[in-house]
């Protein structure tokens, strides 16, 4: 089977979305043709579906896409993100490819445009499968069918085939390490872009309010090449998301969890659903966030953060592993 990966996020650039997209291909090259269609790096962070990623995005990738089709003629189009379904939909108008959309973030459709709204539902009711993360992700979807249902009061002829996935990591990379460093110190890990959206401000006041606790090293990674991270993961005890805006599936904590360290993320998007399992929810607030650290760290022995450790490793064997590649590889028929 001829699959194009439609994205505006190149697998070896970084950030959650773009390596979702590398281990989506290297997953799908074992039994599929695999062809890429993205941008090149960006310069700045991606942030939303604004004007300004709508109109650097958009002509280049239809362009680019356009011309795949005629050369290569995929069967399939997996399009990531809200952009690029729009570009595979025209093209499913043109080439009658089958087209599949994954929603890799929160958009929260109830807030936005009426406009939005329509070329959102434009979108998921000319696709063959739309895949969002979790339950959360289900629920933001089909708000954008809320104006239609206050309207019409009836959405039985709007059908959309939509699946829930969970992420996935290489858990032969993302493993504990037998040989961390125990030495009494416990160090606190934030992985992620250091602006307020991220939270990178909240962790840091923290820092500031356990400058007396000798006990706490914190440790910040940013622009880190993916391969990178494992690394850091296997020296942390503790690892930190926390994001005060609406959060979809965190790969951080995916991948934190399968080195066994113990979680903690603010009450966010999809964060909740995520570690509700295994990991802490604090309130997005500095105190919070340090009150739960010493409740986790503080008991004799860190039993408890122990305990967390443990439960978050073993969630991660069962529910970060590659057999959750097989909701979408299914639809690769």
């Amino acid at each position: 089977m001829k699959i194009m990966i439609l994205t505006p996020f190149p697998p070896d650039g970084i950030g959650g979305a773009e390596t979702f997209v590398k281990d989506l291909i290297s997953a799908a090259k074992k039994t599929h043709d695999i062809y890429l269609c993205t941008m090149g790096k960006r310069r700045s962070p991606w942030r939303g579906t604004g004007l300004f990623n709508l109109f650097s995005t958009f002509p280049y990738l239809f362009i680019k896409a356009f011309i795949l089709n005629v050369s290569v003629r995929p069967q399939i189009i997996h399009a990531q993100g809200l952009i690029s379904g729009a570009i595979a939909v025209l093209l499913k108008k043109i080439f009658n490819n089958k087209v599949l959309v994954t929603l890799l973030a929160l958009y929260e459709f109830d807030k936005k445009p009426t406009i939005f709204h329509a070329v959102s539902r434009w979108i998921f009711l000319n696709s063959d499968c739309v895949f969002v993360e979790g339950l959360k992700g289900s629920q933001d979807m089909y708000s954008a069918f809320i104006p239609i249902l206050k309207h019409m009061g009836d959405m039985t002829k709007y059908k959309v085939n939509v699946k829930q996935f969970n992420h996935w990591v290489n858990q032969d990379i993302f493993n504990p390490d037998p040989n961390r460093i125990k030495d009494g110190i416990i160090r606190i890990l934030f992985v992620g872009r250091p602006i307020k959206e991220k939270g990178h401000h909240v962790i840091e006041k923290a820092e500031y309010l356990l400058k007396g606790h000798r006990e706490y090293e914190f440790i910040y990674i940013q622009n880190t090449p993916h391969e990178d991270l494992p690394k850091y993961y296997q020296m942390a005890d503790i690892v930190v998301v926390p994001s005060l805006y609406p959060e979809g599936f965190s790969r951080v904590v995916a991948e934190a969890a399968s080195c066994w360290c113990a979680v903690i993320t603010s009450n966010k998007g999809s964060l909740p659903e995520m570690v509700r399992d295994f990991g802490v929810i604090f309130d997005g607030t500095a105190e919070d966030l340090v009150l739960n650290i010493k409740n986790i760290t503080e008991e004799k022995k860190y039993s408890k953060l122990f305990s967390l450790s443990y439960t978050a490793y073993d969630y991660a064997l069962r529910n970060f592993n590659i057999k959750n590649s097989e909701v979408i590889l299914n639809e690769y028929k």
